[in-house]
């Protein structure tokens, strides 16, 4: 067995933590496409529901469990790739994102 690269500080998430987890990416995932595509499915709104949204993911993050990494164990390639998706998801949501 390998050893682990990262490990929970101070503790697994519980299933609370995973449920509003859940509950915001279900909420903030719509609610970004509509931002970024123009959707304007909030009526005006948009903007105030995407702040809004984007600041209490900001406020559960800083609440949520932390990853550490162990020092000694090098990262998997599948650290590497997940950034890389990150990056390029990122950049292609700036591209996508129509001017006006």
């Amino acid at each position: 067995m390998k050893p682990r690269a990262f490990e929970w500080d101070p503790r697994p998430p519980t299933v609370r933590d995973r449920i509003i987890a859940g509950v915001w990416l279900a909420a903030f995932a719509p609610a970004m496409l509509n931002y970024y595509a123009g959707w304007r499915l909030f009526r005006g709104f948009d903007k105030w529901v995407f702040a809004g949204l984007f600041l209490a993911g900001v406020f559960f993050l800083t609440r949520s469990p932390g990853v550490r990494r162990v020092v000694g164990v090098r990262r998997l390639l599948s650290y590497w790739l997940i950034v890389g998706l990150g990056l390029v998801a990122a950049i292609a949501l700036w591209a996508v994102k129509p001017q006006g």
